[in-house]
């Protein structure tokens, strides 16, 4: 569910308890999200209980099946306690800023080691005016 407020997209991407152990993408594993004019990109999150987190990104504009995805989880900012170079985010809460994004779309990608745990990440997406 999207709400959107002037040019900021704010997107609930998942609010979950005790996922199956596995890997999770979201929006979505193949399209993930376009970014069309929204180049700036913000996620909240709160993970526990073996919860890892990462964004990828692709370039491509041609479709899901060829799409190449690259971590691009270190190039993000982390706002709560102004640093960078994060390989991923397991167990913790936090906002991270990735500004100017030069892609067509990215997706967060959620690793859960066992089935007890707690996932919860919104993304904020600012269109360039």
């Amino acid at each position: 569910m999207a709400s959107v407020i002037g040019n900021v997209v704010t997107t609930q991407l998942v609010d979950e308890t005790d996922l199956a152990a596995g890997t999770y993408y979201y929006p979505s594993e193949d399209d993930g999200m376009k970014v069309g004019r929204q180049t700036d990109l913000s996620l909240a999150f709160v993970l526990s209980g073996g919860v890892t987190l990462t964004l990828e990104a692709k370039t491509e504009e041609d479709d899901a099946v060829s799409s190449t995805w690259q971590d691009i989880t270190k190039a993000g900012f982390n706002i709560t306690n102004n640093s960078t170079g994060f390989a991923s985010f397991v167990d913790i809460s936090g906002i991270v800023d990735w500004d100017n994004l030069n892609v067509t779309a990215w997706r967060a990608k959620i690793v859960t080691s066992d089935s007890t745990n707690t996932v919860k990440v919104v993304s904020r997406q600012k269109a360039v005016s």
